[in-house]
């Protein structure tokens, strides 16, 4: 029996690797009632490829090293599709991400 091994890679690495910008973003104070979290990570014009559907995900927490963290579990182990409907489409399969939180988390509102 053959295993399919997954490499591990932390959430910023793969940012730079794969020339990405991961956002975290603050809601208003409207939609953070409704979600229940203050902030969202995710990266622009990305989304998640699979069963011929195309899937918008991102991350969520109170924190910013949360949604990271949150974000980075959510895109593990898809493709990820950017630019989807343009011209400069590619895809991604993502490892296994990782995130630990960071001195300068807070600056990347």
């Amino acid at each position: 029996m053959k295993k399919k091994l997954y490499k591990v890679m932390d959430l910023l690495e793969f940012e730079k690797e794969n020339n990405v910008e991961v956002s975290v973003i603050e809601r208003d104070m409207r939609m953070e009632a409704y979600t229940g979290s203050r902030y969202y990570a995710t990266i622009e014009n990305a989304e998640i490829g699979g069963d011929g559907i195309l899937c918008s995900v991102h991350g969520n927490s109170n924190s910013v090293s949360g949604a990271l963290k949150a974000y980075a579990r959510e895109i593990s182990r898809t493709t990820l599709v950017v630019d989807a409907y343009k011209e400069t489409r590619r895809t991604i399969n993502v490892p296994i991400l990782t995130y630990e939180a960071h001195a300068d988390d807070e600056e990347r509102e």
